[in-house]
């Protein structure tokens, strides 16, 4: 009698063990699931990023050309932002035109008059311009890349 009680202490003792070790495995299942959902996707996506931030390259140095455009107006008499018109010949505010919005290849610039919010469109459109304040953002849905 005494051999089962001793055998059945100790087979309880293994079922205790085997039940932590499930646990923290789990915890550790757990832990590794989290961090796999959190940085999968930055390194499923270089080609996305590297986009992104030949987006903002560009849309930085469509920004610089606006300011001094604007600049020039001011030392002229007329401190004001290009035109819609004039922002789309090449060589009166960009040297080589409208630059290729590198998330969807585009170069046409759309007005958005009053921009308080970004709008979102198709891949036809490069870029939004808001001619009254002189404000450019690329035309996408990567919010990254339209950081002021």
């Amino acid at each position: 009698m005494r051999g089962s009680l001793l055998g059945s202490a100790a087979g309880s003792h293994r079922s205790h063990a085997r039940g932590i070790a499930t646990w923290v495995s789990m915890a550790m299942a757990g832990t590794l699931a989290i961090a796999a959902i959190t940085l999968l996707p930055s390194w499923l996506s270089p080609a996305e990023r590297a986009r992104t931030k030949q987006t903002r390259q560009a849309l930085d140095d469509f920004r610089v050309a606006i300011e001094r455009f604007k600049q020039q107006q001011a030392f002229d008499g007329w401190p004001r932002p290009p035109t819609y018109v004039e922002l789309q010949i090449p060589g009166v505010v960009l040297d080589g035109g409208v630059p290729v919005n590198p998330l969807n290849g585009s170069r046409i610039v759309v007005p958005a008059a009053g921009a308080t919010s970004m709008p979102r469109t198709g891949g036809e459109v490069g870029w939004c311009y808001d001619e009254a304040e002189g404000r450019v953002w690329s035309a996408s849905d990567d919010l990254g890349a339209n950081r002021w």
